[in-house]
Protein backbone atom coordinates (compact mmCIF):
# COMPACT_ATOMS: atom_id res chain seq x y z
CA UNK A 1 0.00 0.00 0.00
CA UNK A 2 2.44 2.30 0.95
CA UNK A 3 4.46 1.02 -2.43
CA UNK A 4 1.43 2.38 -4.55
CA UNK A 5 0.79 5.81 -2.19
CA UNK A 6 4.27 7.00 -3.33
CA UNK A 7 4.04 6.05 -6.45
CA UNK A 8 1.13 8.30 -6.10
CA UNK A 9 2.72 11.00 -4.76
CA UNK A 10 5.48 10.93 -8.03
CA UNK A 11 2.95 10.74 -10.32
CA UNK A 12 1.09 13.78 -9.14
CA UNK A 13 4.60 15.77 -8.72
CA UNK A 14 5.66 15.01 -12.04
CA UNK A 15 2.04 15.86 -13.37
CA UNK A 16 2.50 18.69 -11.64
CA UNK A 17 5.88 20.07 -13.07
CA UNK A 18 4.41 19.45 -16.62
CA UNK A 19 1.25 21.65 -16.32
CA UNK A 20 3.22 24.57 -15.28
CA UNK A 21 2.87 27.72 -17.15
CA UNK A 22 4.85 30.33 -18.06
CA UNK A 23 3.08 34.20 -18.21
CA UNK A 24 4.41 37.36 -19.17
CA UNK A 25 4.02 40.76 -20.85
CA UNK A 26 6.45 41.58 -23.78
CA UNK A 27 7.58 45.25 -24.42
CA UNK A 28 9.47 47.65 -26.60
CA UNK A 29 12.38 49.32 -24.89
CA UNK A 30 10.09 52.17 -24.55
CA UNK A 31 7.67 49.96 -22.25
CA UNK A 32 4.88 49.54 -25.11
CA UNK A 33 3.34 46.68 -25.60
CA UNK A 34 4.17 44.28 -28.60
CA UNK A 35 1.23 42.53 -29.79
CA UNK A 36 1.63 39.68 -32.69
CA UNK A 37 5.46 38.20 -31.46
CA UNK A 38 5.63 34.83 -31.44
CA UNK A 39 7.03 32.76 -27.69
CA UNK A 40 8.37 29.86 -28.43
CA UNK A 41 9.22 26.76 -26.29
CA UNK A 42 12.24 25.19 -27.65
CA UNK A 43 11.30 21.87 -26.35
CA UNK A 44 7.71 21.08 -26.93
CA UNK A 45 8.30 23.12 -30.51
CA UNK A 46 5.06 24.69 -29.25
CA UNK A 47 4.39 28.37 -29.69
CA UNK A 48 1.64 31.30 -28.96
CA UNK A 49 1.76 34.87 -29.89
CA UNK A 50 1.42 37.37 -27.58
CA UNK A 51 -2.09 39.34 -27.24
CA UNK A 52 -3.02 43.44 -27.63
CA UNK A 53 -1.47 43.65 -24.53
CA UNK A 54 1.53 42.24 -24.77
CA UNK A 55 0.44 39.15 -22.28
CA UNK A 56 1.32 35.42 -23.16
CA UNK A 57 0.87 32.44 -21.69
CA UNK A 58 2.68 29.46 -23.21
CA UNK A 59 2.97 25.81 -21.03
CA UNK A 60 6.58 25.20 -19.73
CA UNK A 61 8.78 23.71 -16.89
CA UNK A 62 12.27 24.59 -15.43
CA UNK A 63 14.83 24.23 -17.86
CA UNK A 64 13.08 24.93 -20.48
CA UNK A 65 14.49 27.42 -23.59
CA UNK A 66 12.15 30.02 -24.56
CA UNK A 67 12.18 32.19 -27.24
CA UNK A 68 10.59 35.33 -28.62
CA UNK A 69 10.67 35.94 -32.50
CA UNK A 70 9.49 38.79 -34.48
CA UNK A 71 10.61 40.18 -37.68
CA UNK A 72 11.28 43.89 -35.97
CA UNK A 73 13.29 42.93 -33.13
CA UNK A 74 16.18 40.91 -32.09
CA UNK A 75 16.00 37.52 -31.27
CA UNK A 76 15.74 36.86 -27.21
CA UNK A 77 15.78 33.32 -25.58
CA UNK A 78 16.24 32.47 -21.83
CA UNK A 79 16.48 29.20 -19.89
CA UNK A 80 13.86 29.60 -17.45
CA UNK A 81 13.86 28.85 -14.05
CA UNK A 82 11.91 28.70 -10.94
CA UNK A 83 11.75 32.70 -10.26
CA UNK A 84 10.27 32.89 -13.79
CA UNK A 85 7.13 31.31 -12.60
CA UNK A 86 6.76 32.99 -9.28
CA UNK A 87 5.62 36.92 -11.22
CA UNK A 88 4.46 37.88 -14.32
CA UNK A 89 7.64 37.88 -16.33
CA UNK A 90 8.31 40.72 -18.36
CA UNK A 91 10.52 40.64 -21.53
CA UNK A 92 11.95 44.32 -23.22
CA UNK A 93 12.54 43.45 -27.08
CA UNK A 94 15.37 45.74 -28.81
CA UNK A 95 14.41 46.63 -32.32
CA UNK A 96 16.75 45.86 -35.47
CA UNK A 97 17.28 49.11 -36.63
CA UNK A 98 17.40 52.72 -33.94
CA UNK A 99 16.50 56.03 -35.77
CA UNK A 100 18.98 58.60 -34.68
CA UNK A 101 17.73 61.98 -34.96
CA UNK A 102 19.68 64.58 -36.57
CA UNK A 103 22.09 62.10 -38.24
CA UNK A 104 22.25 62.15 -42.23
CA UNK A 105 22.46 58.40 -43.08
CA UNK A 106 24.49 56.85 -46.34
CA UNK A 107 22.06 56.73 -48.73
CA UNK A 108 23.36 53.59 -50.02
CA UNK A 109 22.57 50.53 -47.58
CA UNK A 110 25.07 48.33 -46.54
CA UNK A 111 23.16 45.58 -48.57
CA UNK A 112 23.89 47.47 -51.70
CA UNK A 113 27.80 48.15 -50.55
CA UNK A 114 28.24 44.41 -50.02
CA UNK A 115 26.86 42.93 -52.98
CA UNK A 116 29.17 45.82 -55.06
CA UNK A 117 32.29 44.57 -52.75
CA UNK A 118 31.43 41.02 -53.89
CA UNK A 119 30.78 41.91 -57.58
CA UNK A 120 34.53 43.70 -57.72
CA UNK A 121 36.74 40.88 -56.14
CA UNK A 122 34.84 38.20 -57.39
CA UNK A 123 32.82 36.62 -54.39
CA UNK A 124 29.99 34.69 -54.36
CA UNK A 125 26.68 36.44 -53.22
CA UNK A 126 25.65 35.88 -49.38
CA UNK A 127 22.80 33.16 -49.14
CA UNK A 128 18.96 35.22 -48.99
CA UNK A 129 18.87 33.76 -45.48
CA UNK A 130 21.86 32.62 -43.65
CA UNK A 131 21.20 30.10 -41.34
CA UNK A 132 23.30 26.86 -39.19
CA UNK A 133 21.75 23.80 -41.27
CA UNK A 134 20.01 21.50 -39.21
CA UNK A 135 21.41 18.25 -39.33
CA UNK A 136 19.99 14.60 -40.23
CA UNK A 137 21.46 11.74 -39.07
CA UNK A 138 23.32 10.83 -42.00
CA UNK A 139 25.42 14.21 -41.87
CA UNK A 140 26.86 12.84 -38.63
CA UNK A 141 28.82 9.84 -40.73
CA UNK A 142 29.73 11.89 -44.07
CA UNK A 143 33.21 13.02 -43.10
CA UNK A 144 34.95 9.90 -43.51
CA UNK A 145 35.32 5.78 -42.82
CA UNK A 146 35.81 4.81 -38.89
CA UNK A 147 35.04 7.20 -35.76
CA UNK A 148 37.27 9.87 -37.31
CA UNK A 149 34.96 10.43 -40.03
CA UNK A 150 32.01 10.76 -37.39
CA UNK A 151 30.61 14.20 -37.02
CA UNK A 152 30.24 14.71 -32.92
CA UNK A 153 28.54 18.34 -33.34
CA UNK A 154 26.04 16.96 -35.93
CA UNK A 155 25.32 13.24 -34.04
CA UNK A 156 25.07 15.38 -30.91
CA UNK A 157 22.01 17.37 -32.05
CA UNK A 158 20.14 14.53 -33.92
CA UNK A 159 20.47 12.07 -30.73
CA UNK A 160 19.56 15.21 -28.38
CA UNK A 161 16.74 16.51 -30.31
CA UNK A 162 18.48 20.03 -31.12
CA UNK A 163 18.36 19.49 -34.51
CA UNK A 164 14.44 18.72 -34.66
CA UNK A 165 14.01 22.17 -32.26
CA UNK A 166 15.95 24.07 -35.09
CA UNK A 167 14.05 22.96 -37.67
CA UNK A 168 10.61 23.97 -35.50
CA UNK A 169 12.05 27.17 -35.31
CA UNK A 170 13.02 27.46 -38.24
CA UNK A 171 9.53 27.11 -39.67
CA UNK A 172 8.14 29.65 -37.05
CA UNK A 173 10.61 32.16 -38.24
CA UNK A 174 9.65 31.38 -41.73
CA UNK A 175 6.11 31.87 -41.21
CA UNK A 176 6.53 35.19 -39.25
CA UNK A 177 8.49 36.74 -42.25
CA UNK A 178 5.28 35.37 -44.57
CA UNK A 179 2.95 37.23 -42.36
CA UNK A 180 4.66 40.18 -42.00
CA UNK A 181 5.22 40.16 -45.97
CA UNK A 182 1.45 39.79 -46.64
CA UNK A 183 0.13 42.16 -43.94
CA UNK A 184 2.86 44.57 -45.51
CA UNK A 185 1.29 43.62 -49.09
CA UNK A 186 -2.20 44.03 -47.95
CA UNK A 187 -1.51 47.86 -46.95
CA UNK A 188 -3.77 49.42 -44.09
CA UNK A 189 -6.94 49.72 -45.89
CA UNK A 190 -7.86 46.39 -46.91
CA UNK A 191 -7.44 45.76 -42.75
CA UNK A 192 -9.40 49.35 -42.16
CA UNK A 193 -11.81 48.46 -44.80
CA UNK A 194 -12.84 44.68 -43.70
CA UNK A 195 -12.90 46.12 -40.02
CA UNK A 196 -9.82 43.71 -38.50
CA UNK A 197 -8.47 45.00 -36.02
CA UNK A 198 -4.61 45.81 -35.65
CA UNK A 199 -3.72 42.85 -32.90
CA UNK A 200 -6.16 40.54 -34.89
CA UNK A 201 -4.53 40.89 -38.53
CA UNK A 202 -1.99 38.08 -37.80
CA UNK A 203 -4.61 35.56 -35.74
CA UNK A 204 -7.08 36.53 -38.93
CA UNK A 205 -4.58 34.94 -41.75
CA UNK A 206 -3.49 32.36 -39.02
CA UNK A 207 -7.19 31.18 -39.32
CA UNK A 208 -7.51 31.58 -42.89
CA UNK A 209 -4.13 29.30 -43.53
CA UNK A 210 -5.71 26.37 -41.09
CA UNK A 211 -8.36 26.24 -43.67
CA UNK A 212 -6.89 27.52 -47.13
CA UNK A 213 -3.10 26.38 -48.56
CA UNK A 214 -1.45 30.09 -49.32
CA UNK A 215 1.85 28.61 -49.74
CA UNK A 216 2.21 28.78 -53.27
CA UNK A 217 0.73 32.14 -53.59
CA UNK A 218 3.43 33.55 -50.61
CA UNK A 219 6.19 31.64 -53.08
CA UNK A 220 4.78 33.56 -55.94
CA UNK A 221 4.54 36.60 -54.44
CA UNK A 222 1.27 36.87 -55.27
CA UNK A 223 -0.52 39.31 -53.36
CA UNK A 224 -3.55 39.64 -55.44
CA UNK A 225 -4.34 36.10 -54.81
CA UNK A 226 -4.30 36.10 -51.23
CA UNK A 227 -6.13 39.32 -51.03
CA UNK A 228 -9.08 37.06 -52.91
CA UNK A 229 -8.58 33.87 -50.97
CA UNK A 230 -8.20 35.99 -47.39
CA UNK A 231 -11.66 37.88 -48.11
CA UNK A 232 -13.82 35.06 -48.39
CA UNK A 233 -12.83 34.84 -45.22
CA UNK A 234 -13.76 37.53 -43.18
CA UNK A 235 -17.70 37.50 -42.29
CA UNK A 236 -16.65 34.20 -40.97
CA UNK A 237 -13.73 35.65 -38.80
CA UNK A 238 -15.43 38.57 -37.94
CA UNK A 239 -18.04 36.07 -36.29
CA UNK A 240 -15.55 34.16 -34.34
CA UNK A 241 -14.18 37.04 -32.92
CA UNK A 242 -17.52 38.50 -31.89
CA UNK A 243 -18.18 35.00 -29.69
CA UNK A 244 -14.69 35.14 -28.11
CA UNK A 245 -15.86 39.23 -26.68
CA UNK A 246 -16.82 38.95 -22.94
Amino acid sequence: MKKILRLVLVLLFVWGKAQMIFTGKTTDEEGKSQSGIQVYNMRTGRSVMTDSEGEFKIDARTGDEVRWVSSHFIRISIVLTDAEFKNKYVIKLSPFVYEIPGVQLDKKSMKEKVEAMQKNIGLPPSPKNPREKAPILKDAFGLGVGIAGINLDALYKVISGDARRMRSLYRYEDEEKNLTWIIKSLGEDYFTNNRIPKDKRKEFIHYVMERENLQIFIKDRNSTAIDFVLSRHVPDFLKEICKKKP
